[in-house]
């Protein structure tokens, strides 16, 4: 036998390898988790999205109770609009940090809502995946018998390279290049930021709790009687709790951008476009 029979059979055979294989994984012989097995990786990834999660919803109530004790006092009738009148500056400031925490919370909602939106990414994907794996088998038979029955290279055979690389393609991509981009994603974003995220929620929590102890659980009545001198402890410092605010909206806006958009969209593109580069590559290779 020459080469070229060689080369015949052995596509055949590949082909007849990939019908059975499909034949198997179809009828339930063969699970197609078998072959696939990223339960792990997937299982990793959701276990880092849920505790982001779980730390922007427990920030976010922080937030909204922090809204809470603060509203009442910058709409007050019980003396405060007097004080607010006299000392310069307060009350514009006053209304500055309310404003900062209504956006700080705004932001910890889209954070919450980009991070559900990934695990749906997610879910869709490993909903495609065994059936483009069905149908990385089913070209995969398809090329292995038109290389092995075809005599010269036409059009039939072109449009039978086209598809079969289009398949894996996509497979590949949702396969690996998705989750394993989101690995990586969760592996740098604990290597980076993670020190970062946990003194700026830290700082948060310490503004909530010093704000929250100008406020004494007491009924209506007795809360309006004692409102001046909450109004007092809380604009103690009242710059610096701005200050704090706003450091603590910066850096949130940055990291949640950097962790849930950029990192994830950038390390996916690179690997999108060297394996574009790769199959391009090996078209010319070929050409030549």
């Amino acid at each position: 036998m020459n080469k070229e029979q060689i080369s015949r059979y052995i596509m055949f055979f590949f082909g007849l390898a990939c019908l059975s294989m499909l034949a198997l994984t179809t009828l339930s012989f063969i699970p197609s988790s078998k072959f696939l097995g990223q339960d792990e990786i997937i299982t990793q990834i959701d276990s880092y999205l849920n505790e982001s999660q779980k730390l922007e919803r427990q920030d976010l109530m922080v937030l909204l109770e922090l809204e809470t004790l603060l509203s009442p006092m910058q709409h007050s009738n019980i003396g405060i609009s007097f004080i607010v009148d006299v000392k310069v500056g307060i009350g514009e400031m006053l209304r500055s940090l309310n404003e900062l925490i209504s956006d700080t919370a705004k932001d910890y909602i889209f954070a919450i809502s980009t991070i559900e939106v990934i695990k749906y990414i997610i879910r869709v994907s490993e909903t495609i995946v065994p059936w483009l794996f069905s149908g990385v088998l089913f070209v995969g038979a398809m090329f292995g018998f038109c290389h092995s029955f075809s005599n010269r290279y036409g059009l039939h055979i072109a449009l039978c390279n086209q598809v079969t690389k289009i398949v894996v393609v996509l497979f590949f991509v949702l396969h690996i290049l998705l989750p394993y981009s989101l690995f990586a994603t969760a592996l740098f974003s604990k290597s980076i930021i993670d020190k970062d995220r946990t003194e700026n929620r830290t700082m948060l929590h310490n503004l909530h709790k010093e704000i929250k102890t100008a406020h004494k659980k007491e009924d209506f009545t007795q809360r309006a009687e004692n409102s001046i001198h909450s109004f007092e402890k809380i604009i103690v410092n009242l710059p610096h709790k701005v200050e704090l605010m706003a450091i603590h909206n910066t850096k949130h806006i940055a990291m949640t951008l950097f962790e849930f958009v950029i990192l994830p969209i950038a390390i996916f593109l690179i690997t999108v476009v060297v394996l574009i580069w790769g199959i391009k590559t090996e078209d010319r290779s070929k050409a030549t």
